[in-house]
């Protein structure tokens, strides 16, 4: 049987998920390293099978293990070792590997192979840590830059997030955790620390959705979004708490010691130790994406999710809105017709302001390569005043990005140099990507 199948007969199976452990070949074909498996073995607690009798027929096979139906059998122990997968107890991959090689049977012996492959992989991102996350930021199973199997990369990349989640998660176990966005938050940092705590609470943890006593003004363009949209009330409070972070993955000045985990998809910082970061449309997309199938997401989270993406991927015209971010969007059922909102809530910049001021609202300062660059970003359906806000960040010596949304072009200015692009391009983070190439690409020509 495939993954679905195990999936869908452990969903049915009446008893609580606390009291049971899957075993051996399903449990990795569950943690998606085998492909399928014969049947389903699980161990439960003596409680479990006391909920077990009450709900089957058990069959009796002997050594305390049991039939519940032709696809599952259990054995009573609750001496596994155990990790949490998705909301399942699996048993120890290591504990798992070690009976596999003490094995004789023809099976196993045939199992052995493909576990040493995964865990030859394994252990060399285990071991590597910038390489792990550059393996977990990978969406679109882009991985040539990387040295083994394909298929063997997407296992171990599934199950090294997994853990991440896992650490995160367990870290917050017994503590009163505060889910904080970034300074200044736009609706995606607020619609996403919002979200993130309760699901935390679903989990059974004390989480709040917050906001710092300081630098907690909301962005100006996504105020009327947020006003008429959010009406949770974040916990304002001082910087001396636990947190879990989520659109950001610097430590904006809090201690390191206080910061649990983050979730983020912006690039990584190694800032904080226990991150997830993959690039996608919104960090609410990307938390709706990881938890999707073991918390039931209400109409109005998936909503605000939706709402989130929709600002943060400039109401799906960025570059950043790939494929699989439509897939995830169309899936959240927004009843609203995005243009309607796009009208109503996209806020272009007020060139009636005057350049000075636009420039003193629409900054925001970046740490690259040790150097600090202060990037301005306009909004526009025409390039009327461009000429004249190039030459103000040429006097400021910052980074311009102009977005006509009109004709769909983006102009950067930086470092003395013009950049046309035919196509829109509001990442920072991918615009300095670009410029990094350009810089690479020069000085090989040099």
């Amino acid at each position: 049987m495939n993954r679905e199948k195990v999936l869908n007969l452990l969903n049915d199976l009446n008893i609580s998920k606390e009291e049971y452990i899957v075993l051996s070949s399903s449990s990795l074909v569950l943690r998606g390293i085998y492909e399928k498996c014969g049947d389903i073995d699980i161990a439960v607690t003596k409680k479990g099978f006391e909920e077990l009798k009450k709900n089957y027929q058990l069959e009796s096979k002997g050594n305390n293990w049991y039939k519940i139906n032709d696809e599952i059998e259990l054995v009573v122990d609750d001496t596994v070792s155990k990790e949490k997968y998705k909301g399942f107890n699996v048993q120890d991959i290591n504990q798992y590997f070690e009976y596999v090689k003490s094995a004789n049977r023809e099976k196993d012996k045939e199992r052995i192979k493909v576990l040493e492959e995964y865990f030859k992989a394994y252990n060399y991102f285990k071991n590597n840590r910038q390489e792990m996350y550059r393996l977990i930021e990978v969406r679109d199973n882009n991985f040539e830059t990387f040295n083994f199997d394909n298929n063997i990369l997407r296992k171990v990349r599934h199950n090294l997030l997994i853990e991440k989640i896992n650490n995160i998660i367990n870290s917050c176990k017994d503590k009163e955790v505060y889910v904080l966005g970034h300074n200044n938050p736009d609706a995606d940092s607020l619609i996403s620390s919002y979200v993130l705590s309760n699901i935390l609470k679903s989990k059974g943890i004390n989480a709040h959705f917050c906001i710092l006593d300081k630098n907690y003004d909301y962005t100006f363009h996504d105020k009327k979004l947020l006003e008429e949209n959010f009406n949770h009330k974040p916990k304002v409070v001082d910087d001396n708490r636990l947190f879990i972070f989520t659109d950001h993955n610097d430590l904006q000045g809090i201690k390191k010691e206080n910061v649990l985990g983050a979730f983020d998809h912006h690039r990584i910082k190694y800032e904080i130790d226990n991150i997830v970061e993959i690039e996608y449309a919104s960090t609410s997309l990307l938390i709706y994406d990881l938890f999707k199938d073991e918390y039931d997401f209400n109409e109005e989270e998936k909503r605000l999710v939706a709402l989130a993406t929709l600002s943060d991927s400039d109401y799906l015209t960025s570059s950043r809105f790939t494929e699989i971010d439509r897939k995830l969007f169309d899936e959240l059922e927004l009843k609203e017709n995005v243009k309607d909102l796009q009208l109503k809530y996209f806020i272009t910049t007020d060139f009636s302001l005057g350049v000075d001021k636009n420039f003193e609202i629409n900054k925001k300062e970046y740490l690259r390569d040790n150097k600090k660059i202060t990037r301005i970003q306009i909004t526009s359906y025409d390039d009327n005043c461009l000429d004249e806000y190039i030459n103000k960040a040429k006097e400021l010596e910052y980074l311009l990005i102009w977005v006509n949304y009109k004709d769909e072009t983006t102009t950067i200015y930086y470092d003395n140099e013009v950049i046309k692009l035919n196509y829109l391009l509001s990442s920072t983070f991918l615009v300095f990507e670009l410029l990094n190439n350009r810089k690479e690409l020069s000085l090989k020509r040099g």
